[in-house]
């Protein structure tokens, strides 16, 4: 059986969110291709299409699924998880990254990496932030600036899968229980990857990208549930030590980002630089009550 046929099966068996012929299938692939490295890409190319199939079974049986499976392979190889996903998420321009967290299947993607993140299995939180929150943030907020308030629906989907993942991966008390971390021993698994975005390497990336969310909060279209995830995470970010003590070693880069001279250019909406002020105190405040959104 060659690799585009196995790989066609994959697909198939976690599409339909079979858990056993997953399981037995990681150990096939290693006999029929030989070392990880060699189908490595193209197998978790192959995954994430049949992540997000639209045809798919519930999101449930994908997710175990692909769990059962992605364990077994981890499992069987000396090297690790990282350097692929890594590799996947450097290919990925941004439109596609976009179009990718726009999918209504998209939520299966994100908490497969959350579950893989939560289990030990893959350690690369900046990265994940980075490629798929960050640039998503930038990328939308561009839109909204430059046209006057403005949200596309694609946009919108992509920067709330967007918040999901980014809640989970760096709030203590993220806000959906379903999602990992679901128990005590994830939780700390949790607390421990997160401490890399918070590193003095990591955490000015962060920092630099928040004012952008100050800015979708601003957008006509926005719906309030997405106003309130922003609101959730900045004040989430706002309680965290660990954020706090970083965001207090980079005051100079906090300040920058957030009172830069580009939130009070022409043609830019007169509240987005009292939004962006609020958000600075919300911040730096050691309290949690300072709202980041002004009501008009």
């Amino acid at each position: 059986m060659d690799a585009q046929e196995s790989m066609g099966q994959l697909q198939q068996t976690i599409s339909t969110g079979n858990v056993a012929a997953a399981k037995v299938l990681a150990g096939k692939l290693f006999t029929r291709h030989g070392p990880f490295a060699s189908w490595s890409a193209v197998w978790w190319s192959t995954l994430v299409n049949a992540f997000l199939a639209p045809d798919g079974a519930r999101t449930s049986s994908v997710v175990e699924a692909s769990m059962a499976h992605i364990t077994e392979v981890d499992d069987h190889t000396d090297s690790t998880l990282d350097s692929v996903v890594a590799s996947w998420l450097e290919d990925m321009l941004v439109p596609s990254v976009i179009d990718m967290l726009a999918l209504r299947s998209a939520p299966c993607l994100i908490e497969i990496l959350l579950n893989l993140v939560a289990k030990r299995r893959l350690r690369i939180v900046p990265r994940l932030l980075s490629r798929l929150a960050y640039t998503t943030w930038k990328h939308a907020a561009s839109g909204v600036l430059a046209t006057k308030g403005r949200l596309s629906t694609k946009c919108l989907r992509a920067v709330e899968g967007s918040m999901i993942l980014t809640q989970h991966l760096l709030l203590t008390t993220p806000p959906n229980p379903a999602l990992p971390p679901i128990n005590l021993r994830q939780s700390l698994v949790m607390q421990t990857e997160r401490r890399t975005a918070f590193n003095a390497t990591n955490v000015p990336d962060l920092i630099r990208h928040l004012p952008f969310l100050v800015i979708l909060d601003t957008a006509r279209t926005a719906p309030e549930r997405l106003k309130q995830q922003i609101t959730d995470l900045l004040q989430g970010l706002a309680r965290t030590p660990q954020f706090k003590a970083a965001a207090f070693r980079s005051l100079h880069i906090l300040k920058d980002a957030f009172l830069s001279n580009e939130w009070s250019k022409p043609g830019i909406d007169p509240s987005v630089e009292a939004r962006m002020v609020d958000g600075l105190k919300l911040i730096m405040s050691q309290g949690s009550s300072c709202e980041i959104r002004i009501i008009p």
